[in-house]
């Protein structure tokens, strides 16, 4: 089996909010898609051998434009999602992509028919690990903490500059200043380490049947997911194990809805 790990980055972000103006979304600035294939052929095999196999065949692919990316890189980046939705053996896979980069692709290439089925196509056949833990469990979880748990190797937090200083603490919020001032090769450097964690997590929770994660407190959490990754189709339709600490667990559904609209 092929997985294949999707992200993006924004060229703007509206200082101090923490939701996406969907009446105005920011542009995307770039995208990577990173991808292996491996053969494990014994369960748990340690998520150390495992970083190491990912990170010895590991193939990038990245998109990008200034200030942003426009319609000729969204389209050709839509249709390569399509195009790895639809490949046999291959599954792509997202961190929140339901929530985020998928439902953004859309909206940035609203009016266009085409573009939004086959987007809408490969949301449906994607697995967003995130999403998987809102369906099941009834929450919101971070990559990092999940990554923490699942003893991954940690996000980049620490990129260069063009002057050659080390910018320590880099993270999403951080990007599109940066993408603004010329500073691509620290940006891309950053989401070509959260497509890897992203990827290596994927075999973990494929070759493992379950996620660990870290709560604020520090404690170590585990939650099965028997039949593997699944498909955001595939967890529209699962039975949920709600957290018996979630008051009010989040509707999967609803949550979907944005990304799932046609």
């Amino acid at each position: 089996m092929k997985i294949y790990a999707f992200d993006v980055e924004v060229a703007s972000w509206e200082e101090g909010s923490e939701e996406v103006n969907w009446e105005s979304p920011p542009e995307i600035s770039c995208a990577m898609i990173a991808d292996c294939s491996i053969n494990v052929t014994t369960q748990n095999p340690g998520t150390f051998s495992l970083a190491q196999q990912v990170g010895a065949t590991v193939e990038y692919e990245q998109f990008a434009g200034h200030p942003y990316m426009n319609k000729t890189r969204l389209r050709a980046l839509a249709n390569r999602l399509s195009e790895i939705a639809n490949e046999r053996d291959s599954i792509l896979v997202t961190w929140n992509g339901v929530g985020f980069d998928l439902p953004l692709l859309r909206t940035l290439l609203k009016g266009e028919p085409y573009m939004q089925r086959i987007l809408l196509e490969a949301t449906k056949k994607h697995v967003d690990m995130m999403y998987m833990v809102v369906a099941k469990y009834g929450h919101y979880l971070g990559l990092d903490k999940a990554l923490l748990g699942s003893r991954v190797p940690q996000k980049v937090h620490d990129v260069t500059l063009l002057s050659g200083e080390r910018l320590t603490g880099m993270s999403g919020k951080l990007a599109p200043e940066l993408w603004q001032r010329g500073e691509h090769e620290a940006v891309l450097e950053y989401l070509k380490g959260d497509v890897l964690s992203t990827l290596i997590l994927a075999y973990a929770v494929s070759l493992n049947k379950d996620m660990g994660w870290v709560s604020s407190k520090g404690r170590q959490n585990n939650y099965a997911f028997p039949s593997g990754l699944m498909t955001v189709a595939e967890c529209l339709e699962a039975d949920r194990t709600v957290a018996r600490w979630m008051r009010d667990p989040v509707d999967h559904c609803a949550f979907a809805e944005r990304a799932l609209r046609y």
